[in-house]
Formats: structure tokens, C-alpha cells, sequence
């Protein structure tokens, strides 16, 4: 593209690797283009999470528009390595993987996504006490869940629009996984990351819009309240009145992640 002309891009490495359990997942890296094999690098890892979803695809942009793989590329050129991973339960598994969600939402995200970071530090290449995530929506569950659930094996994360408590959320978008509450209340109280609001370790910056007619901004308030009684710090950004895609202030969302990982990664 002509407006690229002027911009040093890195190219897309597909990668697959095994888990413990036998299951082989699919992910991407985008490395500096000065890489050297010889240096440590931060990782910055990204993922969504969700059954039926696909980001790890040999195509330009990912699930949320361009701008999101340029900013991959562009903190590429900064320094970090980008890492993703598609879970046992995303798209082009069949319909037997997509299944393991039912009843039990998150959980190989979060445990796929442990595996990727014993992957991850395997790479000669990368500093496994810099290892950080960001998510946006399914994804923002699937940050918070990995600084609380899975600690300590990620240092920083960025929260954007978190799903938290699944009890209030759509029932469209919930109870075609989990059923319903009254069916499935264990399965619910395991997903609510506000009860594992206690177990948070490293750096987390939650991002919403107050506008989010989505995944509602009551749902980070209500993570918030439990961090703050559980006596754990954390950071914040509100966006007034901007909805789910946060589209007014892209811009602004991908400076301030940049300056997050910066300072604490």
C-alpha cells in the first residue's frame, strides 16, 4: 500500500507447538525487523479467547480491524515481540473442541494460554520475566482472568471492555456456553473473575467506555470494587459516554497501551 511506503514492517511467523496434554495450538509471532536471536526480548501477547473464534489467521488485520495489527507491527518495531495463540476451543477444530466451552467458559483460554507461556520461555530469544497480554472484550475477560487465575505467569496486562460476571451479561451471548444460572451456578461462580479478585499479581490497567452498550461499564466497577477490597492496585482509564469499539478515541487507547507497556514491561 502506498501510504506504508514510508513505514518498515515485519512479516507474520506462523508457529505451532504441543501442550502437555497433547494438543497442538497454532500462533503467531511478529519480531523486529532487526531481530536478533542473540538479545532477550518483552513479549507482548494478545488473545481472545472465545469458541469459535480465530485469530491466528494468515491474513492482513485481525478481528477488530486494521489498526490493531498496526499496532502490533508498530510496538514490534519498539522493541517487543508480539505473540498470539488461538485455544482449544476456537474456530477450524470441529464442532468436539468447540464444545469443551459449554459449561465451563474461559477455561482452556486461560490454561492454553499457561501453555503458551511454557512455550513462550523456551524460546531462547525471550525473557520470560517479561511476558505481557492484552484483550479487548472476550479478551479483556481473558486478560483479567490471566493477572488473577493464572498468576504469576504474566507481568502486565491491559484489560479493554471486560466481560467479568457473566450472571449479568446477554443471555444471547452467555447461556448458549454455560446454560443458565439456576442450571449451572458452579460453572458461573468459577468464570466471575471478581472472585478471584485476590490472586492479582503484576501490573493491570482496566480500560472501558461509560457508553458500552455491549459488555456493560458496570461489570469493570464491579471488578474494581473487588480489587480495591482485596487491597490489590491496579490502574484505570474511563471514556465517557464512548461504546464498545471505543472508536472515537482509537487513537488514544493504543497511545496509552504503548506507554503501559513501556513503563512497567
Amino acid at each position: 500500500m502506498p501510504e506504508l511506503a514510508d513505514y518498515t514492517m515485519s512479516h507474520t511467523e506462523f508457529v505451532s507447538f504441543e501442550t502437555d496434554d497433547g494438543i497442538e495450538l497454532n500462533g503467531f509471532f511478529i519480531k523486529p525487523t532487526d531481530f536478533d536471536p542473540e538479545k532477550k526480548y518483552p513479549v507482548i501477547t494478545y488473545g481472545y479467547g472465545n469458541a469459535g473464534s480465530q485469530i491466528v489467521v494468515n491474513r492482513w488485520g485481525t478481528q477488530r480491524g486494521p489498526q490493531q495489527d498496526l499496532w502490533h507491527r508498530y510496538m514490534a518495531e519498539q522493541g517487543y515481540i508480539v505473540f498470539a495463540v488461538d485455544n482449544r476451543t476456537t474456530q477450524g477444530r470441529g464442532k468436539a473442541a468447540k464444545n469443551l466451552t459449554y459449561g465451563e467458559y474461559g477455561k482452556y483460554a486461560v490454561l492454553d494460554y499457561i501453555q503458551a507461556v511454557d512455550y513462550l520461555k523456551q524460546q531462547p530469544w525471550i525473557d520470560g520475566s517479561r511476558i505481557g497480554f492484552w484483550g479487548w472484550s472476550g479478551g479483556g475477560y481473558l486478560a483479567a482472568a490471566l493477572m488473577t487465575k493464572a498468576a504469576p505467569h504474566f507481568a502486565v496486562a491491559v484489560s479493554v471492555a471486560p466481560v467479568i460476571d457473566l450472571t449479568h451479561y446477554q443471555a444471547a451471548g452467555v447461556e448458549r456456553w454455560m446454560g443458565t444460572p439456576s442450571e449451572n451456578q458452579s460453572g458461573y461462580d468459577a468464570v466471575n473473575v471478581m472472585n478471584d479478585a485476590d490472586k492479582l499479581q503484576g501490573k493491570l490497567l482496566l480500560i472501558h467506555g461509560t457508553g458500552d452498550e455491549n459488555v456493560k461499564f458496570a461489570f469493570t466497577l464491579q471488578f474494581a470494587d473487588a480489587l480495591i477490597r482485596a487491597d490489590k492496585q491496579f490502574d484505570m482509564l474511563v471514556y465517557p459516554n464512548q461504546r464498545h469499539g471505543i472508536s472515537d478515541f482509537r487513537g488514544h487507547v493504543f497511545k496509552t497501551m504503548s506507554r503501559y507497556f513501556d513503563d512497567h514491561l
